[in-house]
């Protein structure tokens, strides 16, 4: 039975950071004072989750056009400490040579462009959202963010960045220098770093997970019939000096109950486009917490039609 983590005040963290300058932890700021220390502090704040089973699921998506096939397997009794679900996604090999077939399910390497997002009427375009420890990922509750630009805090709109958006086949590495002096994100190239609690973030796909260590693969989108899947497994979020793999699936390949797919539609005659997934924090400060991330614009291929 899952116990239940308290929520931290998100509303003082300009103040509290004013009044301690401490310990910034998590979203907001905690003075850590004492002898209880910083580990222990952000251990008493997130509480603890126990799980009582283990669920993994294996998801192969076809290589030619239908719904993609997913086996779930249950082993009772074994414990999980988030007690979510696991699972592993695998994409088929892109077609290659003049007689591949027109039914292969085909990359989409070039450009996803951001359409930047706006709160002008209702929440539209491209955006961010994060969803407390314990919470819903539909329902929340979510971090407020105070420098949103909306009026509804808890989102955050996301903006192009100098390449357009995330570019699929190939990286788009962090700066030399990931960092101002101040903590603000330099990676501006998939998204124009946007201001969260003070400090700006900025998004990567890099070789090498800066977070985790662990390599990963280039971007993939692939297309089944206007449905999208793939491997974002490389992005990260660069802040306040901090790195936080936001990618799906995790690097080495795994998903969760708050780490989703990434899916999304595709029309080919637009080339409109939608891709959405989460993405749960682990370890660091904002252990825990979930990314919500939603991307809409136009996609732009670098492939020349044979």
């Amino acid at each position: 039975m899952a116990v239940r983590r308290p929520s931290i005040d998100l509303g003082l963290a300009a103040m509290s950071l004013a009044r301690c300058g401490l310990v910034f932890v998590a979203v907001g700021a905690v003075c850590l004072v004492g002898a209880e220390g910083p580990a222990a502090a952000l251990t008493r704040a997130a509480g603890s989750v126990t799980g009582s089973r283990l669920t993994t699921t294996t998801t192969t998506v076809p290589t030619t056009d239908g719904a993609p096939t997913t086996t779930t397997t249950t082993i009772p009794g074994a414990p999980s400490p988030s007690a979510a679900t696991s699972t592993t996604t695998t994409l088929p090999p892109t077609p290659s040579g003049p007689k591949a077939s027109a039914a292969a399910v085909p990359s989409l390497v070039g450009t996803l462009e951001l359409q930047a997002g706006s709160c002008a009427s209702g929440e539209t375009g491209s955006y961010f959202r994060m969803v407390q420890p314990g919470g819903s990922l539909t329902a929340g509750p979510f971090v407020s963010n105070g420098d949103s630009i909306c009026a509804v805090k808890t989102w955050t709109t996301l903006a192009p960045g100098t390449d357009g958006g995330i570019v699929t086949g190939s990286y788009q590495p962090q700066p030399a220098t990931p960092f101002s002096s101040g903590g603000n994100s330099s990676a501006d190239r998939i998204v124009k770093p946007q201001t969260f609690f003070a400090v700006d973030f900025g998004v990567s796909t890099n070789p090498t997970d800066p977070q985790t260590k662990t390599a990963v693969p280039v971007p993939r989108i692939v297309d089944t019939g206007g449905r999208l899947s793939g491997d974002l497994s490389a992005v990260a979020v660069s802040w306040n000096g901090q790195f936080f793999n936001q990618g799906s699936p995790k690097p080495g390949g795994a998903t969760s109950a708050q780490t989703t797919a990434v899916e999304g539609t595709y029309d080919t005659s637009t080339h409109a486009y939608t891709l959405t997934w989460t993405s749960q924090v682990q370890g660091g400060p904002f252990n825990n917490f979930v990314g919500v991330w939603h991307l809409q614009g136009t996609f732009q291929s670098t492939v020349k039609a044979s």
